[in-house]
């Protein structure tokens, strides 16, 4: 083999090696960054890539509310997290009944989880939805819609007062669904109290 073709391939080994090399640091997470350039550190010499960004780390968010049904004037609590977990400001996006939205700003702990304690003026359904907007190695996310309804204080007041209470407006909020839970356990406790007067006599 001839000295030329000998030093190419000794300059092509070297290459794979230093590519190699550059690959397990980077992997390392010791040279990520979303902006160019990217500087890694090869040994003792600095590694400069010009012109390569690296895709931004998926996130995601999720909230919960307390309670789906309030009476005007209580607090309503959103706990929510986010994953991976992190110290960012999160942005609420509260919509009123009316369709109308306003923004409250809270900030995760280190664990990733944040919560809002919040007011409700308004009576009608409301909704709630989390989002941030990313960092330069992470990408933003947009959690779920949440809802929740705000019932009337004049119905509890009006009870107060001795006008009576409207029942129909305490449970027309509710689901469908819930309210035939409710109903079949209502027959049931007032067949199982005929049966016990029958059963007596």
């Amino acid at each position: 083999m001839s000295k030329e073709g000998g030093a190419k391939i000794r300059k092509k080994t070297f290459a794979a090696i230093v590519l190699t090399q550059l690959l397990i640091t980077m992997s390392s997470s010791a040279c990520f960054a979303a902006a160019s350039p990217i500087t890694c550190q090869l040994g003792e010499h600095a590694v400069e890539l010009v012109g390569t960004s690296l895709a931004a780390q998926s996130t995601t968010i999720s909230i919960s509310v307390s309670q789906t049904s309030i009476i005007e004037g209580y607090d309503v609590t959103v706990s929510g997290e986010i994953e991976p977990p992190d110290q960012v400001s999160i942005t609420l996006l509260y919509t009123m009944p009316d369709g109308s939205t306003f923004t409250r700003n809270v900030t995760s702990s280190s664990d990733g989880s944040f919560s809002d304690l919040f007011e409700p003026n308004v009576a009608g359904s409301w909704s709630v939805k989390a989002s941030w907007a990313g960092s330069e190695t992470q990408a933003g996310a947009t959690s779920s819609t949440e809802s929740f309804t705000v019932l009337e204080a004049d119905i509890w007041d009006d009870a107060e007062d001795g006008d009576g209470l409207d029942f129909w407006k305490v449970w027309e909020p509710l689901p469908s669904w819930m309210l035939i839970i409710v109903a079949v356990v209502a027959f049931a406790i007032f067949i199982g109290i005929i049966i016990v007067a029958i059963k007596k006599k």
